[in-house]
């Protein structure tokens, strides 16, 4: 078996699995894919929201 042959061979596999692991970067792992972060979001999601009130806590009558 020639050795040019077996240096082409391996040179389209790595070159196919090079396109399938950018292609997956780009449809599954790209900019549309991200989640929108903003102020507000990251807000809710370190400090959370309040489940009631102030006034709820009042234990007075």
């Amino acid at each position: 078996m020639p050795k040019h042959s077996l240096t082409r061979d391996v040179f389209i596999v790595i070159t196919i699995k090079l396109m399938v692991v950018i292609g997956a970067a780009i449809f599954i792992f790209g900019p549309g894919q991200r989640p929108k972060l903003d102020a507000g979001s990251i807000e809710t999601r370190l400090i959370g929201t309040p489940d009631h009130g102030p006034q709820s806590r009042n234990m007075t009558p």
